[in-house]
């Protein structure tokens, strides 16, 4: 605002009021309006009015000024921006915090649950753990090796000279080792049989008997069964 147009409004204000019985009369009928109401009415009306009233004054000053300033010439007044009730305006619309928080809270607490039903809804279950297959490279226990034909043979010919001298003992044990080694399958396993039968009838074992049925049972039709029952027969006389 220039310094003419400062100087215009104070030279101006004293005629910007109204007349002494303007006033008069308008303080009247608000004192009327405040006796009649409520005092939370009164105080709402009065308000109201003196409002009105600065309003009212307002705009005859306002026209008082512009006829002056028409008056008096062309004058550059700086645009002059007013801002009514901008504080009331803020103040109300501003939401409060603490119930922002309350419902930024309030629907944490709801979405939450649904978020980590959904989550664990959808949540892959680990795979059921397989049992290991078989390495089918593992190798499979060997059979025990069997003794050759020419182990056999020495065995055999071990068994028979014990048995030849009447070295009972050593022919048994010969017949064991033979056993033990070819599981008694071995392809001189009856000439085996024959010395044990015949080394247990002349040491007069008690298990002789049962050997020479067992030997009749597996080889009925040997060459060496009679030879068998007639050592047997003379021992038992």
């Amino acid at each position: 605002m220039t310094a003419d147009v400062r100087a215009l409004l104070d030279a101006g204000r004293d005629r910007l009021g109204p007349d002494a019985a303007t006033v008069a009369r308008l303080r009247a009928r608000l004192d009327a309006a405040v006796v009649g109401a409520p005092a939370s009415s009164a105080s709402v009306l009065a308000k109201s009015f003196g409002l009105k009233l600065a309003i009212a004054v307002t705009v005859v000053g306002g026209a008082l000024v512009a006829r002056e300033i028409a008056s008096r010439g062309h004058v550059d007044i700086e645009p002059i921006s007013i801002s009514v009730a901008s504080s009331l305006t803020e103040t109300e619309l501003e939401p409060s915090s603490s119930t922002s928080e309350h419902d930024a809270v309030s629907l944490r607490a709801v979405v939450a649950p649904i978020v980590a039903t959904r989550v664990s809804a959808v949540q892959p279950t680990a795979p059921a753990s397989s049992a290991p297959a078989a390495d089918a490279s593992e190798p499979v226990a060997a059979e025990p090796a069997r003794a050759s034909l020419s182990r056999e043979i020495e065995l055999v010919d071990r068994a028979t000279v014990a048995l030849r001298r009447g070295a009972l003992a050593d022919a048994l044990e010969a017949v064991r080792i033979y056993q033990d080694e070819t599981a008694g399958e071995g392809q001189l396993a009856q000439d085996a049989a024959a010395i044990r039968v015949e080394a247990l009838c002349l040491s007069r074992d008690a298990g002789a008997s049962a050997a020479l049925t067992t030997f009749t049972t597996r080889w009925p039709r040997s060459a060496q069964r009679p030879r068998l029952f007639t050592v047997c027969s003379e021992v038992r006389k």
